[in-house]
């Protein structure tokens, strides 16, 4: 009978360290995954930490110039309304009104998770919601406002300025500034410029009030 009990417990002992041995191992693959998991998902925040910095450093850049160009071309529309077509600062704000100051926003790093199907990555559901609907909606913002300005100045802003500015052919200076079609078209312009101009400003603040907060703490809790 002692036998028996002492060979019941030796079984016993044994399928406890197989429990044990196996539960471990268990644990270590996990602790293993979870760690390479961290590492990974480290990486990709910290990507997004960094691109959405650099977008936002030129955005902030993109707006300033915005607001510049946005005050020379309000100053030519008063030149233009008020018929001061001799006006010495005629020509210096047709040299500038036009400059474009673009800046499509870059999402590479969320491209590659979503591609990838790794979104998920984002453990923080806040956050990976933020990240999704900043990339999707800002993104198609920023591309859409640069294709629009771009067919705007080929296909009419452009072709008028052929047509009728002295910068092309022979015609009597400024003469194209009393055209009430150019004057359209400046107005146009200005409103593209100033659409523009609050999309940079909204993507500034979704960066800098909601997305880098929000990654610096995800972050931290790694």
């Amino acid at each position: 009978m002692q036998k028996t009990d002492f060979s019941l417990r030796n079984i016993l002992l044994e399928i406890l360290i197989v429990i044990i041995g196996i539960s471990i191992a268990f644990w270590l693959n996990n602790w293993r995954e979870s760690t390479k998991e961290g590492r990974v998902k480290r990486v990709y925040l910290e990507s997004f930490k960094e691109e959405l910095e650099t977008d936002r450093d030129i955005y902030e850049f993109q707006v300033r110039s915005n607001k510049v160009n946005l005050q020379n071309i309000d100053a030519l529309i008063d030149l233009v309304e008020g018929q001061q077509y001799d006006h010495d600062s005629i020509d210096y704000f047709i040299g500038v009104f036009l400059k474009r100051n673009n800046w499509n926003l870059k999402n590479n790093t969320f491209e590659i998770l979503k591609g990838s199907g790794k979104l998920e990555l984002i453990s923080n559901f806040e956050l990976r919601k933020s990240l999704s609907s900043f990339y999707e909606l800002r993104h198609h913002q920023t591309t859409q406002i640069t294709s629009s300005i771009g067919d705007f100045l080929e296909n009419h802003f452009n072709t008028y300025l052929t047509e009728n500015t002295d910068y092309y052919k022979p015609i009597r200076k400024n003469a194209f500034v009393r055209d009430l079609r150019f004057h359209g078209l400046l107005k146009r312009w200005r409103s593209k410029v100033n659409y523009k101009l609050s999309i940079y400003e909204a993507i500034i603040d979704e960066i800098e009030n909601d997305l880098l907060p929000m990654i610096k703490v995800e972050l931290t809790s790694l």
